[in-house]
C-alpha cells in the first residue's frame, strides 16, 4: 500500500478537486435575494398598533393577526445577510406598509416614513443596495397606496407616488424616476443582459379605486411595458417581470385578482415576448405557489396560437408579516446565467408557537429547497439539479398534487413556511379539494379554472359510467357462482344418508347493514 503521506496528498487533491467541481456547476449561476410582503408596522406594540398588538404586552418579534414590528424586520434581513451576504441583486415584492393606514391622521406621511425605515434596513444589511454594488428592485403594494388599492389615475400629480418615488430614488435615473413617480412603474439593468421590470399591479385588481375598468390602459403602462421589453428583445437581453398583485385566481376565494381585460392584455404581452420574460415574481397571497400559462389558456383568452417558447411560470412569494399565520420568510434564489432561468430557489423562515406568537430569539434556517422537496416529481430532474425549473416542471407536479397525495403533503407543509398554526390548504384535503389546488395553480384565469374543473368532473362522471357494466358483470357473475354452489352443496346434502353433517339454516339477510358498502362503488 502507499506510504500513509500519499494517502494524505492523494485524499487533499480529491478534496480540492471536489471544490472544483462545485465551483464549476457554480460559476454558470447567481443568486438573488426575494422579500416579500413586510407590513412594517412602526406603532406595533403601541396604542395605534395593528391588531390585538396595540399593547406593549405584545410580543417582540411578533404574532399572528399583527403586522411586522421593526425587530422581525430586522431579524429578517440579518439572517438573510448571514444566509448569502453578496446577492447579485434584491427583489422586494411590495407591500411594504402594515395595514390600516387610513387610520392615521396624516396617512400620507405616515407611508413615506414607514417606505424609508424599510430602504434604511434594507440599506444598512445590504450596503450599496440602493445604489451601485446590490442592485434593488421594489414594487408597489395594494397597502403601499393609502387608503388601500386607492390610486387615481387622471392626474400627472399623483402625491402617493411622488412619496414612493422619493423613498426608492437611491439608485434611479431621473428617467426611472419620473415613471415610478408618473405610474409606479419602472425597468432596471441588474446585469450587462438582465432587466428587471417593476410593473404596478395595483390598477389592475379588481379592489382598485377609483374604478377605472373602463380604462384601456391606465397610465400608459402597457404600452411602456411592451416598448421596455421590445427594446430588450432587440438587445438580446432577458427581463424579470416583477409586481405584488398576480395576475391570477385566488387560491382562498378563488376569485379573479385583476380584472378580465387587463389579464387578456397582460397574458398578449406575455406571449409575444415569451423569449425574453424569464421569471414572475409577485407577493400578495402570504404562500408559496405558482401559476402556469399553457398555450391553450393563451388561444382562449386572446383568441390567438401561441407559437413562441413556453412562459416563464408565475412564482408567488411567502410573507415576512405573520398576520395571517405564516411564518416569517424570505427566499434565495438561483438562477441560469446562460438563460436566466430559475434553477432552484431555498425559503428560510423562522418558527412560531402553536399559538402563532414567534419565537424569540429568531430561528431562521431552510424550511425546503424547491428541486429537493419536489425532485421526484419534476422532469428537469433527470437532467440534473442545475438545470432550469420548467412549465412542464411544474404542470406535471400539479397533476401530482391531484394524483399523488404524498406530493401534495410535501406541498402542504411548506406552503405557509412550515407554520403550525395556519395555512391555505384544509387540514383534511380530500381528493376533490386537491383537485381544485391542482386547477387553481394551472392557470391564471378564472375560466380555465372552472373548465379544469369541469374537465375534471367529466372524467370523473365517464369513469363511473365506465364501471357500472363492469361492476353488473361482475355481481352477476358472482351470483351465478354462488347459486351453483348452493345448488351443489343441497343436492349433495340431500343425497347424504349418513347423517354425518347437520344441514344448516339459513340465515336472515334482511338484518344485514348494507349502507357502509355504497362508497365501494363510487
Amino acid at each position: 500500500p502507499p506510504p500513509p503521506s500519499t494517502m494524505v496528498f492523494l485524499a487533499r487533491c480529491a478534496a480540492v478537486a471536489a471544490v472544483l467541481v462545485v465551483a464549476c456547476f457554480d460559476a454558470g449561476h447567481g443568486k438573488f435575494l426575494v422579500f416579500s410582503d413586510f407590513h412594517l408596522d412602526p406603532y406595533y406594540g403601541q396604542p395605534q398598533g395593528f391588531g390585538p398588538c396595540d399593547t406593549n404586552k405584545a410580543p417582540a418579534l411578533g404574532r399572528q393577526k399583527c403586522d411586522s414590528p421593526l425587530e422581525l424586520v430586522r431579524a429578517t434581513l440579518q439572517a438573510a445577510k448571514a444566509v448569502f451576504p453578496d446577492p447579485d441583486f434584491i427583489v422586494l415584492a411590495g407591500d411594504i406598509c402594515r395595514h390600516g393606514m387610513d387610520e392615521f391622521p396624516d396617512e400620507l406621511g405616515e407611508l413615506a416614513n414607514i417606505l424609508q425605515i424599510i430602504v434604511d434596513e434594507v440599506e444598512q444589511a445590504f450596503p450599496g443596495s440602493q445604489r451601485v454594488h446590490t442592485p434593488a428592485m421594489w414594487s408597489l403594494g395594494n397597502n403601499d397606496v393609502v387608503p388601500d388599492y386607492e390610486l387615481p389615475v387622471n392626474t400627472t400629480n399623483n402625491s402617493v407616488l411622488k412619496a414612493v418615488a422619493h423613498a426608492w430614488s437611491g439608485e434611479l435615473t431621473p428617467g426611472q424616476k419620473a415613471d415610478l413617480a408618473k405610474g409606479g412603474f419602472y425597468a432596471h439593468q441588474v446585469a450587462d443582459d438582465l432587466l428587471i421590470v417593476s410593473i404596478n399591479t395595483v390598477v389592475y385588481s379588481v379592489n382598485h379605486s377609483p374604478d377605472t375598468a373602463s380604462m384601456a390602459d391606465p397610465f400608459g403602462q402597457f404600452a411602456w411595458l411592451e416598448a421596455t421589453l421590445q427594446t430588450a428583445a432587440n438587445q438580446g437581453h432577458k427581463a424579470y417581470l416583477v409586481g405584488h398583485i398576480p395576475p391570477v385566481v385566488d387560491s382562498y376565494a378563488k376569485h379573479q385578482l385583476w380584472h378580465r381585460q387587463y389579464i387578456a392584455r397582460y397574458i398578449e404581452i406575455l406571449s409575444k415576448f415569451s423569449s425574453v420574460i424569464a421569471a414572475q415574481l409577485y407577493g400578495h397571497l402570504h404562500s408559496d405557489q405558482f401559476r402556469l400559462l399553457t398555450s391553450d389558456e393563451i388561444t382562449a383568452v386572446t383568441g390567438k396560437t401561441h407559437t413562441g417558447p413556453s412562459i416563464a411560470p408565475a412564482l408567488l412569494i411567502g410573507s415576512i408579516t405573520p398576520v395571517y399565520g405564516a411564518n416569517p420568510s424570505f427566499r434565495v434564489v438561483k438562477y441560469e446565467k446562460a438563460t436566466y432561468g430559475l434553477t432552484d430557489w431555498t425559503v428560510y423562515a423562522t418558527p412560531s408557537s402553536t399559538q402563532g406568537v414567534i419565537v424569540d430569539p429568531p430561528t431562521f434556517s431552510a424550511v425546503y429547497s424547491f428541486k429537493n422537496q419536489f425532485q421526484e416529481w419534476l422532469p428537469s430532474a433527470a437532467h440534473g439539479m442545475q438545470h432550469p425549473v420548467s412549465t412542464l416542471d411544474l404542470k406535471d407536479l400539479a397533476r401530482a398534487y391531484e394524483l399523488d397525495p404524498a406530493a401534495f403533503d410535501r406541498f402542504a407543509e411548506v406552503a405557509f413556511a412550515n407554520s403550525s398554526t395556519a395555512s391555505p390548504v384544509p387540514s383534511a384535503c380530500n381528493a376533490a379539494c386537491r383537485t381544485e389546488w391542482r386547477c387553481v395553480q394551472s392557470g391564471f384565469t378564472k375560466d380555465a379554472y372552472d373548465a379544469c374543473l369541469q374537465a375534471n368532473s367529466h372524467r370523473a362522471t365517464k369513469a363511473t359510467k365506465q364501471l357500472v357494466p363492469i361492476i353488473a358483470g361482475c355481481v352477476g357473475g358472482l351470483l351465478v357462482v354462488v347459486l351453483a354452489l348452493f345448488l351443489w352443496h343441497r343436492r349433495a346434502s340431500v343425497g347424504d344418508n349418513s347423517n354425518a353433517y347437520e344441514r344448516m339454516p339459513l340465515q336472515n339477510t334482511d338484518a344485514f347493514d348494507l349502507s357502509d358498502d355504497e362508497d365501494d362503488f363510487v
